[in-house]
């Protein structure tokens, strides 16, 4: 890096700091050193402010005694707290799959085509040869409407399955809100019902904010719309249910011993335990 561009970077941590001291953020703990440091390295300002929502304020609207340190604690707290979920969500993702598939298999009556066609009226994720992907490929733009895309993962399973698809080649191509959205439909077509779908809007937010790497941990101390904080007893006894036992597990167990043994009771525990 030449002289004109650390000179640059200087001056934006400079700004930085400047910035966080602007809002009463200290640096007693962590100096100003090591967090240009970590701002240069680790991560970026806008980030780092958003785990500042979680401290009182003064009048003045400054923050009261929130070191620069706390700030980074949280970011990585936060960062564990999301590999953890992200296990947990992609477990149960699969799980809806093989329970869908459980119910597909109990229909002895069962055309996976015509499934197919209920779950995708508008044949959006048929394939045809002729128009191609909606994103463009080899300079051809892709069918309108459409929701398949390219991608050298999955185009010869396009190519081969999709021009007349059954349900479970559209799994494949389907994201976590096609997937519960197909499965809302397969059954009211049949009439169920399943407890577990109370489950699947908090879940899918969950899913989402883990899969792009959203701050979790913030506003930690709010309220339910009575004014209370959340009550754990149904959590815990998610938490028992799932890992057989007479009491909750320590939250430790969570990364070594979880293992997706019913998909109700995962997205209980991702969407209740951590939301």
């Amino acid at each position: 890096m030449d002289s004109s561009k650390r000179m640059c970077l200087a001056k934006s941590l400079d700004f930085q700091i400047a910035n966080l001291q602007n809002d009463g953020i200290v640096f007693d703990i962590c100096n100003e050193e090591s967090a240009k440091a970590y701002l240069s390295a680790n991560t970026y300002l806008f980030w780092i402010k958003r785990y500042a929502s979680n401290f009182n304020k003064h009048e003045d609207g400054k923050y009261k005694n929130l070191d620069f340190a706390v700030l980074k604690d949280l970011a990585v707290i936060d960062y564990e707290l999301r590999m953890a979920l992200e296990y947990l969500v992609a477990n149960a993702e699969h799980d809806l799959k093989v329970r869908f598939n459980n119910l597909l298999m109990s229909n002895s009556e069962l055309d996976g085509r015509r499934i197919a066609k209920l779950v995708d009226p508008y044949d959006r994720f048929v394939f045809d040869e002729k128009t191609g992907y909606r994103n463009q490929h080899d300079g051809r733009p892709g069918k309108t409407g459409i929701k398949l895309k390219y991608s050298p993962y999955s185009d010869a399973m396009v190519r081969k399955y999709f021009p007349d698809p059954e349900i479970w080649n559209l799994w494949e191509c389907f994201n976590l809100g096609d997937l519960i959205d197909s499965y809302m439909k397969y059954l009211e077509s049949l009439h169920l019902r399943d407890n577990a779908t109370k489950f699947f809007g908090n879940f899918r937010r969950l899913r989402n904010a883990v899969s792009h790497s959203a701050p979790l941990l913030l506003d930690v101390d709010r309220t339910n719309k009575h004014g209370h904080v959340p009550q754990t007893e149904f959590v815990d006894g998610c938490l028992c249910d799932l890992f057989q036992m007479d009491t909750p597990p320590p939250r430790r167990l969570f990364r070594v011993r979880l293992r997706s043994r019913n998909l109700s009771m995962t997205i209980q525990v991702s969407c209740a335990c951590f939301l």
